[in-house]
């Protein structure tokens, strides 16, 4: 009975201690998550002349790409959560003892809103631009190209010159053009997806918002698997102990066979010599 209550104590699960003091762990992942963000963007750039032109060499490496950050920032939020959830039982023990922890240590506790906070900061500035380009978006209207060199002889003919002067006036750029620039760096692989980017622009523009947070949204999420990381890692601990003190044990048991193997043949060799000194007194 004693045994059977004593597995269910050591089995049972004790709540993790929450951080407190956050705000100097918010910022060291907010840097970790808008590094992420930076390095995506400047990749998607540099391979942007191999993973463009809808090809399905093309799209196969977006997706890879897009795969790669996915699961890259997931094991880096999962190996920050399970840090702090190792902090939180160390502080837990110490409280255990009646040591009073300090402040860094009490802010490197679990905690999954600081990750939560940290992907807000992050993406905060580049999901407002993604709103506004998304409230501007428009369905794709053709518009006049430039005109050739050839026919600007004819510009100066009242009956034609007139017509062919709208090829000359240009719209410039807007603020929404450049936040569009932004944006679609940050949503690039993305973007290579569709198969017509021109005619899909709006589209596009529309989803940008949605698209631009799932790539950041991994590193929280891979912070909520933090305490599962961590009973694993105690669960291989556990095991790994449990094999060396076996193979220990197993070492000794052969070493004590040797041992008494040893002695036993010992004890042998002496009643035989005995016997016959025995032998010959008689």
């Amino acid at each position: 009975m004693a045994s059977k209550q004593t597995k269910s104590t050591e089995t049972k699960k004790t709540p993790i201690l929450r951080a407190q003091h956050i705000k100097p762990d918010v910022r060291k992942m907010t840097g970790k998550v808008l590094s992420y963000i930076a390095i995506f963007a400047f990749l998607s750039l540099v391979l942007s002349a191999v993973t463009g032109g809808g090809t399905i060499w093309g799209m196969a490496l977006n997706i890879l790409l897009l795969v790669c950050f996915f699961l890259l920032e997931l094991m880096e939020g999962g190996t920050r959560g399970e840090h702090d959830v190792t902090m939180s039982r160390m502080v837990e023990a110490r409280l255990e003892k009646n040591i009073q922890p300090e402040d860094d240590e009490l802010a490197r506790c679990y905690g999954p809103r600081k990750a939560f906070i940290a992907f807000a900061l992050a993406v905060s500035v580049f999901f407002l631009c993604a709103v506004i380009v998304a409230l501007s978006a428009q369905p794709y209207t053709y518009t006049l190209q430039d005109l050739p060199t050839w026919m600007s002889a004819y510009l100066g003919r009242d009956d034609v010159g007139g017509a062919l002067g709208c090829y000359t006036v240009t719209n410039g750029a807007t603020v929404v053009d450049y936040l569009r620039i932004v944006v679609r760096a940050c949503i690039l692989p993305f973007v290579n997806l569709f198969s017509d980017v021109q005619t899909s622009s709006w589209i596009i523009d529309r989803l940008s918002p949605l698209l631009i947070i799932i790539l950041p949204l991994s590193y929280p999420l891979g912070y909520l698997m933090g305490p599962s990381l961590y009973e694993k890692r105690m669960r291989e601990n556990a095991a790994a102990k449990k094999a060396t003190m076996k193979r220990i044990r197993k070492k000794n048991k052969k070493e004590r066979q040797q041992r008494m193997g040893v002695i036993r043949e010992k004890n042998l060799q002496e009643k035989r010599e005995q016997k016959r000194k025995d032998n010959q007194l008689i």
